[in-house]
């Protein structure tokens, strides 16, 4: 079992992709953990993350055969699932949970997980090095 309770679990079959959010979110202050596949994801999800992060397009078991899997397992206790993909926007349909485009903008990533775990601190992870962010609105 996991120390801290509170983690969000990322699943990408892009190993960088899947690094580069993992690291993301832990210089932001929270916990993540990121695996490779739908079938990793459902071992690890036995550890209860608040949040699951999911390519939407993965081989042998994409994201919507995962959160499928998960409700089958899990029942009510399925975590809220948000999917990524790199396909174009107006390509996906019918989809049961959020979709964020790859690559993901990190100010949208941090707002998505910030809105399952408001009570969790964040820092401001855009002073690193090599993160892009949006532009402010004005």
């Amino acid at each position: 079992m996991l120390s801290n309770p509170r983690w969000v679990l990322v699943v990408d079959d892009d190993d960088d992709h899947r690094d580069v959010m993992v690291e993301t979110l832990e210089d932001a202050g929270y916990r993540a953990v990121g695996v490779a596949s739908g079938g990793q994801a459902l071992k690890a999800i036995r550890d209860e993350p608040f949040l699951v992060l999911a390519d939407l397009r993965m081989p042998r078991m994409d994201g919507s055969g995962l959160l499928n899997a998960m409700q089958a397992e899990l029942g009510s206790r399925v975590p809220p699932v948000v999917f990524i993909t790199g396909a174009s926007p107006w390509t996906i349909e019918n989809v049961a949970a959020p979709v964020l485009s790859k690559p993901v903008d990190i100010d949208q990533l941090l707002s998505v997980v910030g809105r399952h775990s408001p009570e969790l601190a964040v820092r401001d992870p855009r002073n690193q090095v090599g993160m892009k962010t949006s532009p402010p609105c004005s």
